[in-house]
C-alpha cells in the first residue's frame, strides 16, 4: 500500500535526518563509534521501521533485511548510516516514480480513442463578390478611379 501525503513527508524528513547524520559521521573521521551518534542512528532505523510497519509489511522486512540486520553489527557507524541514507534515497526515489506513473495513468485518454475524429459538418461562410473584391484591393481604391 503506498504511504500517505503525511508518512511521504515524514520519510524525506527521516532522510533530511540521515543527511545529516552520514555528514556528521564522516566528519567525525573513518571507523567513530561514538555513543550519541549511534544512538540516532539507531533510533532513525527504529523510527524508519515502525513506520514501514504499519503501512507495508514487505518493505518493513526488506529494510530489516538489507539495512537493520547487518547495521547493527560491529560495523563503523559511517557504514551504517549511509546504509539507512542510500535506502532512504532509492525509496523516496521510486514512491516519487510510482506517483508519477499513476498520475500518468490517471492523466492519459482512454483506450481506443488515439486519434481525432470530426463528428458533423463544419459551417462556412458564403463567400461574397464583394468581400472577395475588397480583400483584393485592401486600400479601397478601383480601376476605374
Amino acid at each position: 500500500m503506498p504511504l500517505s501525503w503525511n508518512d511521504r513527508k515524514h520519510v524525506l524528513r527521516m532522510l533530511g535526518v540521515a543527511e545529516e547524520l552520514v555528514a556528521s559521521t564522516r566528519a567525525t573521521g573513518s571507523g567513530y563509534t561514538g555513543d550519541g551518534l549511534s544512538a540516532q542512528l539507531g533510533a532513525l532505523m527504529q523510527e524508519t521501521q515502525t513506520l514501514l510497519a504499519l503501512n507495508d509489511e514487505e518493505l518493513a522486512r526488506e529494510f530489516d533485511r538489507l539495512v537493520r540486520g547487518w547495521a547493527e553489527e560491529a560495523v563503523p557507524l559511517e557504514l551504517g548510516a549511509a546504509a539507512l541514507l542510500g535506502w532512504l534515497k532509492a525509496y523516496v526515489g521510486s514512491e516519487s516514480y510510482e506517483e508519477k506513473r499513476r498520475n500518468e495513468a490517471q492523466a492519459a485518454p482512454p483506450a481506443g480513442r488515439d486519434r481525432k475524429q470530426t463528428i458533423g459538418f463544419k459551417i462556412r461562410s458564403p463567400i461574397t463578390r464583394e468581400v472577395a473584391a475588397e480583400q483584393a484591393d485592401p486600400a479601397g481604391t478601383s480601376v476605374g478611379d
